[in-house]
């Protein structure tokens, strides 16, 4: 607002960030600051997370791919102050002996989240540790769903059995809030899955499942993953086992769509929701009552609790972004502005009130869920 703005110039804040611009360093600066770390420290392993260890791994590489500038007026140079640049052995370690030291690091720490500290210098044993441990995770979700993967049974079975946690993915993209946090699905048999997907249909007549959906072990998040392998797999980028194709195609035969997108993808704007809520209109007898948890379309019933809420605060006088355009597009569907119910004549009729849809309480807590949606669906 603008008094807030006149409230920040006031203190001198600065609109735009002023950038300090360094000069890069050039060769020769870089070579004389590894003489003067070698000097210092003894060594000339500098960690990546030093800017002088990031140049250094850089003239490594030039090493490697033998550039001919390199290896004829800058390498000598570095080799003649004492820097090798032999390639350092690997030794082998198999997957045992890693788990075996996984171990060992649970009995010391208590846990088996290995941290990377800055100071690990790349490729070393305790960098090469921490990778393998943070490739079971993405190694667990490749089992699950039948593509290739360095973990089997067995292995799975041992990692669960000193208590090892896989975790889901990191959320990709930027929620709009709290509530559309990326929720890690759990791993349940593809039986109960079916079973699942097989109750959905029936209740609701087809298998649109919105990626919101969380009950049934968050049956949208499988949905969504389900449509995200199958898309991978059409296109060449995933290769699955003849077991996951088979189950895909289970999938397929009972009217799985394989278009359910993650949350990441799935931003819908207000004009595309409008055009929802007439197809709900004329499937339901003229009524825009979408209720707020609506399975068939989670988001449609909250950016419907939406409008109502917005046209609340600009009937009040408050910051709304619900502009008159949207609303006299609205008003034109016979949209209801207000659902809630009448109170009751009667004391006998509150069990008749206790068995009215969600949808028409509006209660606080339903509001400002509806409302934590209104940055992309308004």
């Amino acid at each position: 607002t603008a008094d807030r703005i006149e409230r920040l110039e006031s203190i001198g804040f600065e609109w735009k960030a002023r950038r300090t611009k360094s000069k890069p360093k050039s060769w020769d600066e870089r070579l004389e600051e590894l003489r003067q770390w070698h000097a210092a420290h003894g060594t000339f392993k500098v960690p990546r997370a030093e800017s002088l260890g990031e140049w250094l791994h850089n003239q490594r590489t030039l090493y490697a791919k033998r550039d001919t500038r390199f290896m004829t007026k800058k390498a000598p140079r570095m080799e003649a102050m004492g820097y090798k640049f032999e390639m350092r052995e690997t030794v082998s370690v198999s997957w045992d002996e890693r788990f075996q030291q996984l171990i060992e690091y649970g009995q010391t720490n208590g846990n088996y989240d290995v941290p990377l500290q800055s100071t690990v210098e790349e490729n070393t044993e305790e960098h090469r540790f921490y990778k393998w441990v943070n490739r079971l995770h993405n190694e667990y979700r490749s089992y699950q769903k039948g593509t290739q993967s360095k973990l089997n049974a067995e292995r799975v079975e041992k990692l669960q059995g000193i208590n090892f946690v896989f975790k889901g993915p990191k959320a990709r993209g930027r929620p709009s809030s709290a509530s559309s946090q990326i929720t890690v699905v759990p791993s349940i048999s593809w039986e109960k899955r079916i079973e699942q997907v097989k109750a959905f249909k029936e209740e609701i007549g087809n298998l649109n499942i919105d990626h919101q959906y969380k009950h049934c072990s968050n049956l949208g998040g499988w949905a969504a993953e389900m449509s995200t392998l199958h898309r991978e797999w059409k296109s060449g980028k995933q290769q699955l086992s003849e077991d996951m194709i088979s189950k895909l195609n289970e999938l397929a035969d009972l009217g799985f769509p394989f278009g359910i997108l993650p949350y990441y993808e799935s931003n819908r704007g207000w004009e595309t929701h409008y055009t929802l809520l007439r197809q709900y209109k004329d499937r339901h007898g003229g009524s825009t009552r979408v209720p707020l948890k609506y399975k068939a379309d989670l988001r449609l019933g909250k950016w419907v609790a939406t409008q109502r809420a917005q046209y609340k605060l600009r009937e009040a006088g408050r910051g709304s972004k619900l502009t008159k355009d949207r609303i006299d597009l609205l008003n034109r569907i016979n949209f209801e502005w207000d659902v809630t119910p009448a109170a009751p004549a009667q004391a006998s009729s509150q069990s008749q009130q206790a068995s009215l849809p969600d949808v028409y309480q509006q209660q606080e807590d339903d509001v400002v869920d509806a409302m934590q949606f209104e940055n992309t669906m308004v």
